[in-house]
């Protein structure tokens, strides 16, 4: 497995906004996203060959139904890939954590950053909502 990517957020109108979950997985056979949220879909990109993404989406269909179409084609299953990227993300912690503290900083309209007193920047987070 070469990268995971979780994201978090809204879609849907500014009234009554709902909430959604990416999980992405890029390895040697391409990129492989499932999106939960007002829609549920899973993309496939494949590396081998130079085509566009392909879209699985259907109204009807169930999570379980969505996460085993993920599965197949990353390789690796929603929870594990969940699970790996709370890992790493716990390791760059617990790998500055000796340093004497994080501290939050700004970036970017929207980029949130954790910092460790060594100034290593130890996580980003990126607020779409505040740029747009």
């Amino acid at each position: 497995m070469s990268s995971i990517r979780h994201r978090s957020g809204a879609e849907g109108p500014s009234h009554d906004p709902y909430g959604f979950e990416e999980v992405e997985v890029r390895n040697a056979r391409g990129r492989f996203t499932l999106h939960l949220g007002l829609a549920k879909w899973v993309e496939v990109r494949l590396t081998a060959m130079d085509l566009k993404p392909v879209r699985f989406e259907c109204p009807r269909i169930t999570e379980p139904e969505i996460e085993a179409i993920f599965e197949v084609g990353a390789g690796v299953s929603v929870a594990t890939a969940r699970r790996t990227e709370q890992r790493l993300r716990d390791s760059r912690y617990r790998a500055h954590r000796a340093h004497g503290g994080f501290e939050c900083a700004s970036g970017m309209p929207g980029e949130s950053l954790t910092v460790c007193r060594c100034g290593a920047v130890v996580e980003c987070d990126f607020d779409e909502g505040a740029v747009l």
